[in-house]
């Protein structure tokens, strides 16, 4: 009989030892989901946080801290998979803004060669319209000037001075 108690509480124990286990599993990545998965939104890692939760007690009682372990990185496979989607595709909006923010120094710089043309006797007369044409052209070219980035000043100016090739062609 003592030997049946003693089995029993030792089922027990490993039961309890287990169940602590998978929930010392579950509060590290509770408390590390917001800097695991910044770009990730909290139902997101909440849904994370269930997976482990759900991956870690499905082991048998008596699984190696290490099984826990590599059950927790299997479930977190897809949302780490998600995290670097998200996070390449911010830093792919993020580099796009910054070309189209360094374009638009050089964009500037339509207009003023277009007064500079308008100034000329035998230049382009746009008839009230220059600020038009200049935000126009800007437009038109702003794609092959944020191709052709990074610029440096003058190559830049350069890109943007060959709007004679457009005026040609549009007026």
């Amino acid at each position: 009989m003592a030997t049946v108690a003693r089995n029993a509480s030792q089922k027990v124990m490993q039961a309890y030892e287990h169940k602590e286990k998978c929930a010392s599993v579950t509060a590290e990545i509770s408390s590390s989901l917001t800097r695991r998965f910044p770009f990730s939104s909290s139902h997101e890692r909440a849904k994370a946080e269930e997976v482990v939760r759900a991956d870690s007690t499905g082991l048998p009682v008596g699984a190696k801290a290490w099984e826990i372990d590599a059950a927790r990185d299997v479930a977190l496979v897809p949302f780490v998979a998600a995290e670097a989607q998200k996070r390449a595709e911010r830093e792919a909006q993020q580099a796009k803004a910054r070309l189209e923010v360094e374009a638009e120094k050089y964009l500037d710089r339509v207009f003023y060669y277009l007064a500079e043309l308008q100034a000329d006797p035998d230049g382009w007369d746009f008839e009230g319209e220059l600020f038009q044409y200049a935000k126009e052209i800007s437009e038109a070219i702003k794609p092959n000037l944020i191709e052709a980035m990074p610029l440096d000043f003058f190559a830049g100016r350069l890109q943007v001075e060959k709007v004679d090739e457009w005026l040609a062609a549009h007026l």
